[in-house]
């Protein structure tokens, strides 16, 4: 009886504590706005030489020649860095534990108000960019109607705010295929605003704080798992999404936050006492097990967008590493810290923070890979902000960073293909001799046969010998509808002339137990003749 009864007196005192911090730092963030004193960074009078800000003649019909102009739509997942959210984490996580607001509705004005989305890095276009730096704020520049970005605060859940950035606070790696399909159902839906297999889409993916900061106690969280999780969600926008660039920001040094907590004994409370970050004050997780595991996260994410296994015409993914060996907290001149970078709660960033981490972000995606910037800083901008390299001006890819002139692969499209009369009309009825039949009568396409028809290799670089693994069903002579005819001659893509209806072709780049990229066309790579009747 005792017992309880001290137990209960101690979890009274634990409580009261918790609300006395949400309320200072909750009265601090407010104090701060109605003060009008947040810093910020903007870069005025932003441009580029020549015509680096000019979108390309025509749209591209290749990932790797895309310009930053002809960016239509910009798309974000991740955490509650991704939406600046300052507290949301943090009060979630004690009303979680403490049963404070566990009732609350969603349209708290406490919860809703905490996530800055207009602000983020990622996804955030509610400034300029000569008052804010984001990447859409760049983009914009280069695409006044740039799409997408969110603007102003509040959930994921209230379109005309967040748009297509879906990132959550409090997520981590195994929640971003469950954003990944909202994000594809907000494609869906919102026709009116997308075009989606016209419009190129960048999609910004940043993830991880929350799967270290519970990694010590919870061996899912380990970053092979994670980044396994990364790489699912990729595959359902891969699957779903034409025309994407995804830039994956790889994963940040943590060890910054235990040596901002050093000098900050309020930060370490709510870090390491509260819950905000558990791992950051485990005794077992030491700073040379800490550093190792977000490098090892880091360089898993760098080993999934070098492995090409997202390469194909129409999309890409590329690692953007500048965070991976990022260890220093951020510093003013004197080298005390500047806690400026940081929100009241020590872990997520402020508006000057987004902003600076924004101008290493677009440095990395101007840089190509194998040479980009790989320790920025958050004590300095990137500044100048950096802009397309004259002899390479696209937004940098695998195949573009090892040969810009390989920037498209060569192809044979027919422009303007038509025949006289109505020799590509289908016929009056429906014919009911097979000697009768017209091409625009053909109202199905199949395929039988080996590694030819299943299109091995056909989009392969031609230095990338190991690519030739991959079906691109999507392009084979015999199966293959991935483009129009003006851009690459296939026997579907003539008869879509004939027939806009066409059905049975192959899309995309798979095996041909995927029905959605494979439909019809069941060839078989190492396929022999006495094999095709099992086909």
């Amino acid at each position: 009886m005792i017992g309880n009864l001290v137990s209960l007196i101690l979890w009274k005192r634990f409580e009261n504590s918790v609300k006395t911090i949400i309320w200072a730092l909750i009265s601090a963030t407010f104090a701060q706005l109605a003060l009008c004193v947040l810093p910020d960074l903007g870069v005025p009078n932003y441009s580029c030489p020549g015509d680096l800000m000019k979108p390309s003649k025509s749209v591209p019909t290749n990932v790797n020649s895309v310009r930053p102009a002809d960016i239509k739509l910009v798309m974000n997942l991740g955490d509650s860095l991704s939406v600046r959210g300052v507290l949301l984490d943090f009060i979630f996580k004690v009303q979680t534990q403490a049963g404070n607001g566990a009732g609350a509705p969603q349209g708290d004005p406490l919860a809703v108000i905490l996530q800055y989305r207009g602000l983020a890095c990622w996804g955030g276009g509610e400034k300029t960019l000569e008052q804010h730096v984001t990447i859409p704020n760049i983009l914009k520049k280069y695409n006044p109607n740039l799409f997408g970005y969110a603007v102003g605060i509040g959930s994921p859940n209230v379109w005309e705010i967040a748009q297509l950035n879906v990132a959550m606070p409090g997520a981590k790696a195994d929640d971003l295929p469950r954003q990944a399909r909202q994000l594809v159902a907000l494609l869906q839906q919102h026709t009116e605003k997308v075009n989606m297999n016209d419009d190129w889409k960048l999609l910004n993916i940043f993830i991880g704080g929350n799967d270290m900061c519970g990694y010590c106690s919870d061996p899912t969280l380990a970053p092979s798992i994670c980044v396994s999780h990364i790489q699912e969600a990729i595959r359902i926008i891969y699957d779903n999404v034409p025309r994407v660039i995804v830039s994956l920001t790889g994963m940040l040094q943590l060890q910054v936050l235990r040596q901002t907590d050093a000098t900050k004994a309020f930060c370490k409370d709510l870090h390491a006492g509260i819950g905000e970050c558990p791992c950051e004050g485990h005794p077992e997780f030491n700073n040379t097990f800490i550093q190792g595991s977000c490098i090892e996260y880091a360089m898993d994410e760098l080993d999934l967008s070098n492995s090409q296994t997202f390469d194909k015409d129409d999309f890409t993914l590329v690692t953007q590493p500048f965070m991976q060996y990022m260890d220093t907290p951020p510093l003013f001149p004197n080298g005390t810290i500047n806690m400026g970078f940081f929100a009241p709660d020590c872990f997520h960033f402020s508006q000057w923070g987004h902003a600076v981490v924004s101008t290493w972000l677009w440095k990395n995606m101007m840089e190509p890979v194998g040479h980009k910037t790989m320790q920025g800083s958050i004590s300095t901008p990137a500044l100048p902000l950096a802009c397309p390299d004259s002899n390479c001006p696209f937004i940098r890819t695998n195949l573009n960073s090892r040969d810009c002139s390989k920037s498209e692969l060569a192809d044979l499209g027919v422009p303007n293909y038509s025949c006289p009369g109505d020799l590509m009309k289908p016929s009056k009825t429906i014919p009911t001799n097979v000697n009768s039949v017209r091409p625009a009568d053909i109202k199905v396409v199949m395929n039988l046969g080996d590694s030819l028809s299943a299109g091995n290799g056909a989009g392969a670089p031609q230095d990338d010998p190991l690519a030739v693994v991959l079906q691109y069903r999507g392009l084979a002579c015999w199966g293959g509808g991935d483009k129009t005819l003006d851009e690459h001659a296939s026997i579907s893509n003539i008869l879509k002339k004939y027939n806009p209806n066409l059905f049975g072709y192959s899309m995309g780049i798979g095996s041909p137990n995927v029905w959605e990229i494979a439909q019809l066309n069941v060839a078989m790579p190492e396929a022999f003749f006495v094999r095709i009747g099992h086909t």
